[in-house]
């Protein structure tokens, strides 16, 4: 049987892979079920004066009886979902099922969030947790590189006009890849003879562009809609999917568990976002993806260097070289050193351009002076560029950033780059 640590460190090593923060999630389930009380109990599960709620995340059932799974709350989700009631032996199905929602619908379906003083409270409580548990041992997943599907209907209101309906299609798919989504395009009615037309042209174009056709079941007593029947196993078959598009969208959505808004006729994302609604066009859903956030995907282990670039492209930043104490037949031979300053840095682009005279390099103490401070800076950016790694490194591990540690998240003075050009040292 499965305790209260054995799913605690499950939480904490799958909640990055769904994009939630490990302690939040394991907060969350320290005061809805993952107590002893509840994991021991004959019905994996609690009762209250409503229903009954089930394992760590207290899946929601509005019947008394926990033999009887009621409609209308996360444990019929589960239910239709994984086809039977949560239990003991599917506690890990839970868990990632919760993991989902809170990424797809926020942490609204837990009371624990609300009585324990908000995300930020209650997040802070599970660090506690964490930590006097052991779990910042524990390595978390990383979130999955690849991109989340987008169940896309469209083209049912553009039936007089398939060719618009084609073009559009073709813009909402290039605009959901551009915020890091998979297209799943569900088309028009093609048994109807009013929608035929532009279920051939919306196919058409998705065929064309690559993307996925997932086709629905229409009602034939309401030939502009999806049966909910339909909707509900489209969402089955693309799980953790985001309904994006017109009403057949809405009922994916209302499939998949989304609870609609305006009567019924919208479905909108956690922040605000209008997924879904009643009579959108085409054209009009393109333009809906393109106001959805971009999916960030992690970066590999080799990246983190300066300005946000891969190492691999950032500027190369050498450590100086250990330098000779300067002769006269040294002195002679050295690379020229010039002042480190706007107007010389305008002053040799312009040679170059033949638009200035080309400045006149530093000699003596004053170039001695120069190169040293260059040889400094140098040396400073080489470390910076080195903790920007182990800090990159750090944050992909899961670990709290170290007391200490330089970054551009944390310094108040952006570094500058250096150039290096024939004749030239400076910085820019």
């Amino acid at each position: 049987m499965a305790d209260v640590n054995t799913i605690a460190r499950y939480i904490y090593q799958r909640a990055p892979a769904f994009g939630i923060d490990p302690n939040l999630a394991v907060g969350i389930a320290r005061y809805e079920g993952l107590n002893p009380n509840t994991l021991g109990s004959s019905t994996f599960g609690n009762r209250d004066a409503r229903g009954y709620s089930f394992g760590p995340f207290q899946l929601y059932s509005g019947s008394p009886d926990p033999s009887k799974i009621a409609p209308g709350g996360l444990a019929y989700e589960f239910q239709r979902r994984y086809g039977q009631a949560p239990s003991r032996e599917n506690w890990q199905q839970q868990v990632d099922f919760s993991l989902e929602m809170m990424r797809d619908r926020g942490t609204g379906p837990w009371y624990a969030v609300r009585d324990q003083g908000g995300v930020e409270a209650i997040t802070r409580k599970g660090a506690n947790f964490a930590n006097s548990a052991g779990l910042l041992t524990v390595q978390p997943e990383t979130q999955t590189t690849q991109a989340r599907n987008a169940l896309i209907a469209l083209g049912t209101n553009d039936y007089a006009n398939p060719q618009a309906a084609a073009e559009a299609t073709q813009r909402a798919i290039d605009a959901a890849r551009s915020r890091g989504l998979t297209p799943i395009i569900v088309p028009p009615n093609a048994e109807n003879d009013r929608f035929k037309a532009v279920s051939d042209a919306v196919r058409t174009a998705a065929t064309n562009a690559g993307a996925t056709i997932a086709a629905g079941t229409y009602d034939p007593k309401d030939p502009l809609h999806l049966t909910m029947e339909s909707a509900r196993q489209l969402g089955q078959q693309y799980p953790g999917a985001i309904p994006i598009g017109d009403s057949n969208a809405v009922r994916i959505g209302m499939g998949m568990g989304y609870k609609p808004a305006a009567q019924g006729s919208q479905i909108v994302n956690p922040q605000g976002v209008v997924l879904a609604q009643t009579g959108l066009g085409s054209s009009a859903i393109a333009q809906n993806i393109m106001g959805l956030p971009q999916i960030q995907q992690p970066q590999p282990e080799n990246q983190g260097g300066l300005f946000g670039l891969p190492i691999s492209q950032a500027a190369p930043v050498a450590p100086a070289p250990v330098q000779a104490p300067q002769t006269e037949a040294s002195a002679s031979t050295a690379p020229p050193v010039y002042a480190n300053d706007l107007g010389t840095t305008l002053s040799y682009f312009g040679s170059m351009l033949g638009l200035a005279e080309a400045p006149k390099p530093l000699e003596g103490a004053e170039a001695e002076a120069q190169r040293r401070a260059n040889e400094e800076q140098r040396r400073q950016l080489a470390a910076i560029g080195e903790a920007q790694k182990s800090f990159g490194l750090l944050a992909a591990a899961g670990a709290p950033p170290q007391t200490g540690v330089p970054s551009l998240m944390q310094s108040q003075e952006e570094p500058r780059r250096i150039v290096q050009l024939p004749y030239f040292r400076g910085l820019i």
